[in-house]
């Protein structure tokens, strides 16, 4: 496999994943309380500072566990980074940063993707 192919299948499956975050996960969790929640966010007039902060608020954190607890325990700890990616994606975006979904490292299924690291 050349350099090439692998780049586009990496992008290929990026893309994949921000689908599936952005579709899937409304279907199968209850996403209102953390759509209200990301609806007051400071949007693009906040720097950088404030949306980090706003990203790390207790509130939050209360809000993805109650909702991570419908999950089974053993994929209760990578549903609450997904969330939390879905979240920083969704505040950080109309500010022009970009979160991927690909820096979660403990996404299910990832590792079947990219192999054990030696």
């Amino acid at each position: 496999m050349n350099r090439r192919t692998l780049a586009e299948f990496i992008v290929s499956y990026a893309i994949t994943l921000d689908l599936k975050l952005e579709t899937y996960l409304p279907r199968v969790l209850n996403m209102k309380e953390i759509d209200a929640y990301v609806k007051k966010s400071p949007g693009k007039s906040a720097s950088v500072e404030e949306l980090i902060q706003f990203l790390s608020h207790n509130e939050l954190q209360t809000i993805i566990q109650k909702i991570s607890s419908s999950v089974s325990p053993d994929m209760r700890s990578r549903c609450e980074l997904v969330l939390k990616a879905y979240v920083a994606r969704k505040v950080l975006n109309p500010k022009g940063l970009i979160v991927e979904p690909l820096q979660v490292k403990n996404l299910p299924g990832w590792k079947r993707v990219v192999g054990k690291r030696k």
